[in-house]
């Protein structure tokens, strides 16, 4: 092993050592064995060239696929649902690449980032071009300036795309993803102009982003559409229906139909250069199927669709003698479930010892049997595996299931105090939430705590509750869902404060100085650490979260459609049709 690697081992030893003296006891070997696991997850990846497997290439490269989810088409509205197609088309500046887990260069050649972590430079690749297409012949032409030169896609397009995301006048709901960059919020406001924010494009192939605090993760953000180009001299087209024919392109795909809540047809761009991240498609053609008046079920069964995005309940239907089970896939979803402890005065949720056995009395494993068909990841750890700056959720750090220890606990506990008040879990009647706190209060009572359930459907007394300072209820069921690739999207859902333990309630100054920490690692794995031992306080030392599950996609796909299947959304470009 190399020296940095032993440096890194030694220091994961140590993190060990100091912040797991709270949870179960582990030896030293247990340690160095602990220590080994992590690096062995952090450490640089085998070059995705070293790995690749020649596929067997189908005569035609068309994907019909049925995606119901997709709402938004444009950059400024667009959810994570929306990605499976705004991805493909409006590429960002990097992509995760699904072999390394690392953020190689799609628009952007490469990057780097200053000492204090608070100016990227991106230097772009020079050979994009902007193409149209010509509607009448189907054509795709790369576009010329009136000299006649090819105009390509520069530093002033990403700019100007950044700018649209923050324009006031558009009222985007992607610009708190740029809230860090200096003056954007201001400008985003109304209290600033475009020349005040810290973006900028010293060249053509030159973008500089300056931000107001140190930003370890912005290469996660920057692979999002919102950090796609659009042309600098002229007034951003919103793609719709009238505008398909006139709309300039120069990701992997083109668009060349869109009917609204219909369908949407990509194909290929000739002159898509392939850069490190995001290679020249195989895939020809790409057919979406937007349509929720048809049962896709029904049509992957009839042979006219290659790849469908399932839900849940058509998931139960085809796993249950529909002929389509050896088709039936899963991949990580985007969201999971939650406990906070939102009340930790009083009562049951006062002391750390009887928080820790409320979690071990709840069975996680049958939760996911019961009712995710166990294809959930099963949570130990706030973040889950496979987002880049999280651990492998190990048992040993976490809280392990333990009813009989819950039960003579709160055996004892109840006998001594029993008028005790029961503990309140409360959740809106969305989702799986109601199923799933019902499971968890029988879980709960059989381990013989008292509690009372509370499911809401009014969202106003939901998001008064949560404003509330005394409010009477201890254990809030909440799903909290991604919005890029990193650690760090899931601390700042949380730590918004808008769903959990207000900080008047729970104080951890180690906690805190630890997020600060995280902040200040430029590198992912030590950057990890610090999230390791914020797990370790949050999780199992104060108790203040439970983690449960996070769910998975569901999907069909045939054995001839080949290509990965990533967190968030498949990156197309990375897949073909076999024989």
């Amino acid at each position: 092993m190399k020296k940095t690697g032993k440096i890194l081992i030694t220091l994961l030893q140590a993190a060990l050592l100091i912040n797991l003296s709270g949870c179960l006891p582990m030896s030293e070997a247990q340690i160095n064995a602990k220590a080994q696991t992590i690096y062995q997850n952090l450490k640089e990846p085998v070059p995705a060239e070293e790995i690749e497997i020649q596929r067997e290439l189908a005569d035609e490269q068309v994907l019909r696929l049925s995606i119901r989810d997709i709402r938004y088409v444009d950059t400024n509205r667009m959810s994570v649902n929306d990605l499976t197609f705004m991805d493909q088309v409006f590429p960002g500046l990097t992509r995760k690449d699904p072999k390394s887990g690392e953020y190689l260069g799609a628009l952007a050649k490469s990057w780097k980032v200053s000492k204090d972590l608070q100016t990227w430079t991106f230097e772009l690749q020079p050979d994009i071009p902007w193409v149209i297409r010509n509607p009448e012949t189907g054509e795709i032409a790369e576009l010329h300036d009136e000299n006649g030169d090819v105009e390509m896609v520069t530093a002033a397009d990403v700019r100007a795309g950044l700018l649209n995301i923050l324009n006031p006048e558009n009222g985007s709901f992607q610009s708190y993803y740029l809230n860090t960059i200096v003056n954007a919020v201001e400008y985003a406001s109304g209290e600033a102009q475009p020349e005040d924010v810290g973006i900028e494009a010293p060249s053509d192939t030159k973008l500089v982003i300056h931000t107001n605090q140190p930003n370890p993760y912005l290469d996660a953000i920057a692979a999002l559409p919102i950090f796609s180009a659009i042309p600098n001299w002229t007034e951003p087209f919103i793609l719709k229906e009238e505008t398909v024919d006139v709309m300039l392109y120069y990701g992997p795909y083109v668009v060349t139909q869109y009917f609204s809540e219909a369908a949407i047809q990509l194909v290929s761009n000739p002159f898509w250069p392939g850069t490190e991240g995001l290679g020249k498609p195989v895939l020809t053609e790409i057919d979406y199927d937007l349509r929720n008046t048809v049962f896709p079920t029904d049509l992957y069964a009839s042979g006219e669709l290659d790849l469908v995005k399932s839900n849940y309940y058509e998931y139960d239907s085809i796993r249950q003698g529909s002929g389509l089970e050896e088709d039936a896939v899963t991949s990580p979803g985007s969201c999971g479930y939650y406990l906070f402890f939102k009340q930790i005065d009083s009562g049951l949720a006062a002391s750390a010892e009887t928080r820790r056995m409320i979690t071990s009395a709840i069975n996680k494993e049958n939760l996911n049997k019961s009712l995710f068909y166990g294809t959930a990841q099963t949570l130990n750890h706030y973040v889950p595996a496979g987002v880049r700056g999280a651990l492998p959720q190990d048992d040993d750090l976490g809280i392990a299931y333990d009813p009989e220890k819950a039960a003579e606990y709160f055996a004892a506990l109840v006998a001594e105090e029993p008028l005790i008040e029961p503990l309140q879990i409360f959740t809106m009647d969305v989702s799986k939430n109601t199923a799933i706190l019902e499971t968890i209060a029988a879980d709960l009572m059989n381990a013989n705590v008292p509690v009372e359930v509370i499911v809401g459907e009014d969202w106003n007394e939901f998001a008064d509750l949560l404003e509330e300072d005394d409010t009477s209820y201890n254990l809030l069921l909440t799903e909290y869902c991604m919005s890029y690739d990193d650690a760090q999207t899931l601390w700042d859902a949380w730590l918004d404060g808008s769903f959990t333990t207000k900080s008047e309630n729970w104080q951890s100054e180690a906690f805190f100085k630890l997020m600060d920490a995280s902040l200040k690692e430029g590198k992912t794995e030590k950057r990890a650490a610090k999230y390791a031992e914020m797990e370790a306080i949050a999780v199992v030392d104060d108790v203040v979260v439970i983690p449960l599950l996070w769910e998975s996609d569901y999907w069909l796909r045939r054995p001839t459609v080949d290509g990965p299947l990533q967190m968030l959304t498949p990156h197309f470009e990375d897949w073909a049709i076999v024989k």
